[in-house]
């Protein structure tokens, strides 16, 4: 059973059968990483009961920033999920 998660952002792709839910925080710098750990933890059963329920991959990626700017190596890596969505929005905007 999945608690009432609700994330920030969550995008839906038909055409690649994929789901990506993202979650906004700015946490202090020191807790960054340890914010991160519960954001990939809290969505862990909604990204299991949404990949049964609709078949298709889903991707949690916790956006945070630091108060004084810092981030995680992990938000650099996560931008290869944007990729598809943007050449799948590009296209229906020119149809």
């Amino acid at each position: 059973m999945v608690v009432a998660n609700q994330p920030d952002i969550v995008v839906v792709d038909k055409h690649w059968k994929t789901v990506v839910v993202i979650d906004v925080a700015i946490p202090s710098d020191r807790n960054i990483r340890k914010k991160e750990h519960e954001k990939l933890e809290k969505y862990q059963g909604l990204k299991e009961e949404r990949e049964r329920m609709w078949s298709m991959k889903v991707t949690v990626v916790p956006v945070l920033i630091g108060t004084l700017g810092a981030v995680t190596p992990k938000l650099s890596s996560s931008n290869r999920y944007q990729e598809p969505h943007q050449r799948s929005l590009s296209r229906r905007a020119q149809s």
